[in-house]
This record gives structure tokens, sequence and C-alpha cells, in this order.
């Protein structure tokens, strides 16, 4: 991951650390091998067959299994990457591709919370996401590349 912005010095003080999914992050990492399994099964189902079009049908769709098995696995490594640290004036978001976005509390207009209750025949779970809507001019945005 890169290092955080030579700006994060200026937010003040370190309030609190949010950091990622592991939820999600855990289901896309459990579903990479399935997905990879059931798309080699295709590949060796293709390779097996006597006719062209069934050949090429299933080797087809194996690959196409395949790639979404690399996907899961790099979303869930985007999953991972993706946090937030809240300093006295302002916060840093960290982006899934490890990038980073610095914005002052003075700059941030508005705040949406969206709680949702999960309920389940085990419990109950609670999540929060917020939209920020910030002045973005010249200047008052940092990110980092």
């Amino acid at each position: 991951m890169e290092p955080l912005p030579a700006e994060t010095s200026q937010l003040g003080e370190l309030r609190a650390e949010y950091g990622p999914n592991r939820a999600n992050a855990k289901l896309f990492l459990y579903f990479t091998p399935i997905v990879v399994l059931i798309g080699l099964a295709f590949l060796l189902l293709g390779s097996g067959s006597t006719y062209l079009s069934d050949r090429l049908a299933f080797m087809g769709a194996g690959a196409l299994i395949l790639f979404s098995g690399a996907g899961l696995f790099l979303a869930y490594q985007g999953q991972l990457r993706m946090q937030v640290q809240v300093y006295a004036d302002g916060f840093v978001f960290t982006n899934w591709r490890a990038q980073h976005t610095l914005l002052r509390w003075q700059d941030v207009v508005e705040v949406y919370e969206i709680i949702n209750e999960h309920r389940t025949g085990s419990g109950r779970s609670t999540s929060w996401t917020y939209t920020v809507l910030a002045l973005w001019t010249a200047g008052q945005a940092q990110h980092g590349h």
C-alpha cells in the first residue's frame, strides 16, 4: 500500500481508524477456489469432448469462469485495502486501488448515513454506510497516486 500523503500530518490528531470490511473480503476469498474449480472442470470436460462445438462451448465457458475466479480474488485484495483514518481536521480515505484521498472537514458540505439492520435465524447485525459530499476545488482535495 502506498504511504499516506504528506499533507496528512496537517490534519491533527488521529481520532479513529476504520479498516476494511473483512466479512465481504472473506466471502470473496471463500468463493474464489470454488469458482476456479468449476472453471477447471469445464475446461476438462471440453478437452475430453469429441465434438468441436461441445469442446469450444465448454472450454469457452471454463475460461470465462476462471476469469471470474481471478476477478473474485482481485476483489478480495481490494476489500483489504479500503480504509478510513479520521483526524481532528479531516480524514483520509484509501480506496481499493490503495490510492488515498485527503479531505478537510471545512470542505464537507453534507454527510448521509444509512443504517441497515440484518436479521437472520442466528442473530442480528448492523452495517453503516456513509456518503460525504464535499467542495472539490483546486488544491483542497489531495489525491495520492
